[in-house]
C-alpha cells in the first residue's frame, strides 16, 4: 500500500503494513537527514509508538504521516509517544435504558413523602436548602392565623395592659390596651418555627 510522508518534503512510501514505525522513522533519517530519536511520527495528529507496526496503528492505504521535529525543553510527566492513549485504553460501555423519571403530580407526590413521610431522624441540625424561605412562610402563615384566630386573645391581652395602665389616666389605658394588642400579635409575629 502507498503511504504519504510529510516533513520538510513529501515523500511517497511502497509498504506492506507491517513495518514498524521505527523503520519507517529510520526512512526518514535516510531521506532528510532527521535523527531517529528527534522524531515524532503523527497520523491525525496522534503520536504514534517506536514498536507498534502501522497496521495495529490504524495506518491504511494513501494516509498521510507527518513528520514533526522534537522541540527543545523538558517534559513533565510520561513521554510523548503515550499521548492520546487513554481514550483508547478506556473500555467502550453500551448505553442502558433508563428508567423514565415521574412529571407533575406524581413528581410531587415523591416529593411529598421523602420530605414529609419517610422522614429519617438524624443527629445535629439539619441545614436545609431553603431554610429561610421555609420559616417566613411559616411564619407568615401562623402571623394569618394569630389575626383570625387568636384575636380575641390578643384583645384579652390588651384588656389587661389597659388595666394595668389604668393609674396613668383612662386615655393612657385605652391606648395601652390596644398597645396589648398589637404586641400580643407582634410576639406570635417573630417566634420562628422550623420544618
Amino acid at each position: 500500500m502507498q503511504l504519504f510522508l510529510h516533513g520538510q518534503n513529501t515523500h511517497t512510501l511502497e509498504v506492506t503494513g507491517q513495518e514498524t514505525v521505527g523503520q519507517i522513522k529510520a526512512h526518514v533519517q535516510a531521506l532528510e537527514g532527521l535523527l531517529v530519536e528527534d522524531q515524532v511520527l503523527l497520523l491525525a495528529g496522534c503520536p504514534l509508538e517506536d514498536d507498534a507496526s502501522l497496521a495495529t496503528c490504524g495506518v491504511t492505504e494513501h494516509c498521510t504521516l507527518e513528520v514533526a521535529g522534537r522541540l527543545l525543553g523538558g517534559k513533565v510527566h510520561g513521554s510523548l509517544a503515550r499521548a492520546g492513549k487513554v481514550r483508547g485504553q478506556t473500555p467502550k460501555v453500551d448505553k442502558q435504558e433508563k428508567k423514565k423519571k415521574k412529571t407533575g403530580r406524581a413528581k410531587r407526590r415523591i416529593q411529598y413523602n421523602r420530605r414529609f413521610v419517610n422522614v429519617v431522624p438524624t443527629f445535629g441540625k439539619k441545614k436545609k436548602k431553603n431554610d429561610l424561605s421555609n420559616t417566613l412562610f411559616v411564619n407568615n402563615l401562623l402571623h394569618s392565623n394569630s389575626r383570625g384566630l387568636m384575636g380575641g386573645g390578643g384583645g384579652g391581652g390588651g384588656g389587661g395592659g389597659g388595666g394595668g395602665g389604668g393609674g396613668g389616666g383612662g386615655g393612657g389605658g385605652g391606648g395601652g390596651g390596644g398597645g396589648g394588642g398589637g404586641g400580643g400579635g407582634g410576639r406570635n409575629k417573630h417566634k420562628l418555627l422550623k420544618l
